[in-house]
């Protein structure tokens, strides 16, 4: 049915009918999880005629479906980078920053996605998601270094009953467990 609303309206001569059915296709494919459509659909249609006929708003909307469909396609490094163009025009689209956040953890960047998570916190420090999110990496298990790892490339403690005995030395523990026994870390460089 949208696509028949999608294809009856561009034939029309009004290009705000013609924007409106477009995006109007666009939001019916994402509702429907057809990601893949998504991306293809919004990078020609904003290649062609879409991208001079909506407001500032309709293209936030798109670029926000866009990077969604990117993330879930396990395409996180062009989903990032379509958030930072939704971050350029809107520093505080809290949603492009939260997903934002999730495609860089996917990408083990859990430095960078804490950094992000901690920003959106400091505006909503009540927000579930946001601290699931946060909680989800602080909790990450961690592989301490084999003893032969140890001797390469040294340790954030020489003392064996340590517990920051066998975490490489640029990393920092992220939180430890009610006995004291580190339950995450993360890369400081």
């Amino acid at each position: 049915k949208a696509l028949g609303c999608y294809f009856n309206a561009i034939d029309t001569d009004s290009e705000e009918d013609k924007t409106l059915a477009k995006i109007g296709y666009i939001g019916s494919l994402f509702n429907n999880e057809e990601y893949e459509t998504v991306v293809h659909q919004i990078r020609f249609d904003l290649s062609h005629t879409l991208g001079k006929t909506i407001d500032a708003k309709q293209l936030q909307d798109i670029k926000n479906m866009n990077g969604w469909s990117l993330k879930e396609l396990g395409r996180y490094d062009e989903a990032i980078q379509n958030y930072d163009e939704v971050l350029e025009v809107d520093k505080q689209c809290l949603g492009a920053k939260h997903d934002k956040g999730v495609c860089l953890e996917k990408l083990e960047k859990y430095d960078e996605s804490l950094k992000i998570y901690d920003e959106i916190l400091e505006v909503m420090p009540n927000d579930e998601t946001t601290q699931t999110s946060k909680n989800r990496i602080l909790n990450l298990p961690y592989h301490k270094m084999s003893e032969e790892e140890v001797d390469m490339n040294g340790t954030m403690s020489d003392d064996k009953d340590s517990p920051y005995y066998g975490i490489p030395r640029n990393h920092e523990a992220l939180s430890t467990d009610k006995d004291g026994n580190i339950v995450g870390y993360f890369d400081k460089d």
